[in-house]
């Protein structure tokens, strides 16, 4: 039921923010933004920068300029200029996309916290975020972080079982920044 609060209630900031406009990036790609923000956007060249599970975000590169007799210029994220991110922070989208910049969609966080936002890794074979067989006990093990200490929640005989158990502690340890399986 909190999740689904949770979910709700993004969605429905969502609405709120409805007037957005897209940035076009390179390989037919699109960034979403707010309208606000779209002209000062629209001053530079964004591509589309692919990462390695096969999603990507906006990037521009600035302009190029002598470093110590070394020409050198660096990448700028979208969504980090937009949300004036500071090094000692990251920008997490709540809804996992990534070129979905818009203001309402973005928050500052620690790493701690934007690892919380993950969907299911590659090497996940029970379908759900947070659980996993044991061979040993022969039984679903459901196990959460939290302030990078693995915390075993318990072994269960159904998968279901575990899976709620992972649900109700992600939600409870991970508050806003909490992605239960539900």
């Amino acid at each position: 039921p909190i999740a689904k609060s949770l979910a709700t209630l993004r969605r429905s900031r969502a609405l709120f923010f409805l007037t957005m406009k897209q940035i076009p990036l390179t390989q037919g790609k699109f960034a979403l933004v707010d309208d606000e923000d779209f002209d000062f956007l629209m001053q530079f060249k964004w591509r589309f920068c692919k990462s390695i599970n096969g999603t990507g975000y906006a990037v521009r590169t600035t302009p190029r300029e002598f470093v110590n007799g070394r020409l050198k210029a660096h990448s700028v994220l979208m969504h980090r200029q937009i949300m004036s991110a500071p090094k000692n922070l990251e920008v997490d989208h709540a809804d996992r996309d990534k070129l979905n910049n818009q203001k309402y969609n973005l928050r500052l966080c620690t790493h701690a916290e934007n690892q919380r936002n993950i969907g299911l890794t590659s090497k996940n074979t029970s379908g759900y975020k947070g659980v996993f067989w044991s061979e040993k006990d022969k039984k679903w093990i459901s196990i959460l972080m939290v302030n990078g200490e693995t915390k075993r929640l318990g072994y269960f005989k159904k998968i279901e079982d575990a899976k709620i158990a992972y649900d109700k502690a992600c939600i409870f340890y991970h508050g806003d920044f909490a992605k239960p399986n539900i």
